[in-house]
């Protein structure tokens, strides 16, 4: 009996790291233990260990990440949160070209970020008061352009105070007392936030290398506190046994976390791609994506990095259906016999093609049409394969019959690929 399928005409297998396998159930459950022990002594213990069970290997519902990352300085790098240090995460936006406005979605996009940085800030306010203390230089860089007001500080102390609003709401239906946010306790959560506005290329490259410079000495700084001067003195151990024990409290704390947010790279490289070709603009993002991707390994135990695009994912636009109008009687009867839109359809069914050989990501919200089975590819640009290349972690937002969706399209290090949720 002969069969009519072909093993080799398979489509190839999803790739994924060797390094998520080396992850032990029983690492994992000690690490839980850990941390556990760790949420004791912190004031924020009950939002992130509430959030944890929710937040389950097996669940599909994004919402309770969001939530978690007001304990990112307790779990640090733990595989089974969505978002934590050691990874660079980015967020796109769906180009929609059957709308009047097909980058509606980008004047959206700012908000999950915002919120992201509002519940990080309000972990830090939530932090014991020996951890604080210990920890005022600024938490959070961003680098953002100068005409952009997603992340102005006007903007970021709405987000606070919406995000600080929804976590009181939430808490009061557990029965648990929480105090509100203030506007002046935001205004100095603000502190920990530092801005550098840029407006071009080669200043975002410049700045991304003042922060690198910035996180080295911040590195430097935390194994000095960890040295331990003069041991051998005994004079050293003799006075003010209560300022030793604080002092080595101090320095037994961790590395303070830091988010570095960058805005609008991709759109900035587009400008030189515009000035000069695709690949001249390759060729410069890629140094600045390699540092990005090298401080994110180099830092891992203490580092996010967070990438905004502000060009938008999805195909590419489609041909005009009707003629221009500036073709005579005798060029629009050929375009209505069809002769001119032959050789243009089959231009299309070429980069169609191109499309599906180059592979990508790919979003499950996202069709050719309605009864179409094949999703779309999100990665039609040489810019935006590149971007990709030095994204660990990839959320796509789109608008679907009137809701707000976000969904993870990419997770090289964890099992979050899939997970989505509706944005209110």
């Amino acid at each position: 009996m002969t069969s009519s399928h072909d093993v080799y005409s398979t489509q190839p297998a999803f790739p994924f790291l060797a390094s998520s396998l080396l992850a032990p159930f029983d690492m994992r459950k000690a690490t839980n233990n850990r941390d556990q022990h760790n949420h004791q002594t912190a004031s924020y213990s009950s939002l992130s260990s509430s959030s944890a069970p929710t937040a389950g290997r097996s669940s599909w519902d994004l919402k309770p990440a969001f939530d978690e990352v007001c304990g990112l300085s307790t779990y640090r790098n733990e595989s089974r949160f969505l978002f934590r240090c050691g990874n660079t995460i980015g967020f796109s936006y769906l180009k929609e070209w059957n709308t009047v406005n097909p980058d509606m979605g980008r004047d959206l996009l700012g908000q999950i970020p915002k919120r992201l940085l509002a519940n990080y800030l309000l972990g830090l306010h939530n932090q014991p008061a020996a951890a604080a203390a210990a920890r005022k230089s600024p938490r959070v860089y961003i680098i953002r352009p100068s005409h952009s007001s997603t992340f102005s500080p006007d903007s970021l102390l709405e987000a606070v105070l919406e995000a600080a609003a929804a976590t009181t709401t939430a808490t009061s239906r557990q029965a648990e007392s929480v105090a509100a946010l203030s506007r002046d306790q935001a205004i100095d959560l603000l502190d920990h936030v530092e801005l550098l506005t840029i407006h071009d290329f080669a200043a975002a490259t410049r700045a991304i290398s003042q922060v690198s410079g910035t996180l080295y000495a911040m590195q430097q700084q935390h194994h000095r506190g960890h040295a331990s001067p003069n041991q051998n003195d005994p004079r050293s151990h003799e006075n003010d046994d209560d300022d030793d024990d604080e002092e080595h409290t101090t320095k037994q704390l961790p590395p303070s976390t830091v988010l570095f947010v960058i805005e609008g790279l991709d759109a900035m490289a587009e400008n030189v791609i515009r000035n000069s070709d695709a690949l001249r603009g390759s060729a410069v993002l890629t140094p600045a994506l390699r540092t990005l991707t090298y401080l994110s390994r180099s830092y891992s135990s203490f580092l996010g990095i967070v990438l905004v695009h502000t060009t938008g994912l999805g195909p590419p636009p489609p041909p005009p259906s009707q003629p221009p109008p500036g073709l005579s009687a005798s060029q629009r009867s050929q375009n209505d016999n069809g002769n001119v839109n032959r050789p243009r359809n089959n231009n299309n069914n070429n980069n169609n093609n191109n499309m599906k050989s180059a592979g990508g990501l790919y979003s499950v919200f996202s069709r050719q049409n309605d009864d179409a089975d094949e999703p779309v590819p999100l990665l039609h640009t040489l810019l935006a394969r590149t971007m990709d290349q030095a994204i660990d972690i990839h959320l796509l937002f789109q608008l679907r019959k009137n809701q707000a969706l976000v969904e993870v399209v990419k997770d090289r290090t964890g099992d979050g690929l899939g997970k989505w949720c509706v944005w209110n």
